[in-house]
């Protein structure tokens, strides 16, 4: 999808904040309403990593407006039920010897 949206086109780039040298963008093609982050939120194929969000109030508010669309519509990765990126960190492995 991501090809889609910005292949050939003209984009425009925003960095909205740097942590520990990965930068975190905002992609817009010049001619769209949306953003090409909020197309990919809104159909399910990328998901908001909570803990950053919270640290950027600036952004917050609308990528979790965006995640919502596809919640309410069990998009993509929200199909069989609710998707949290911290459901990643609920199986970890033991330490060995333990």
């Amino acid at each position: 999808m991501l090809k889609e949206l910005v292949w050939e086109k003209k984009v425009s780039m925003c960095v909205e904040y740097s942590l520990q040298k990965v930068e975190y963008v905002t992609l817009k093609v010049d001619d769209d309403v949306l953003t090409v982050n909020s197309k990919m939120l809104q159909e399910g194929l990328a998901v908001v990593d909570k803990k950053l969000a919270r640290r950027h109030k600036k952004v917050e508010k609308q990528l979790l407006e965006d995640e919502k669309v596809a919640r309410e519509s069990r998009k993509k990765c929200f199909e069989y039920g609710e998707y949290d990126s911290d459901d990643d960190m609920t199986i970890r492995a033991k330490p060995a010897g333990k």
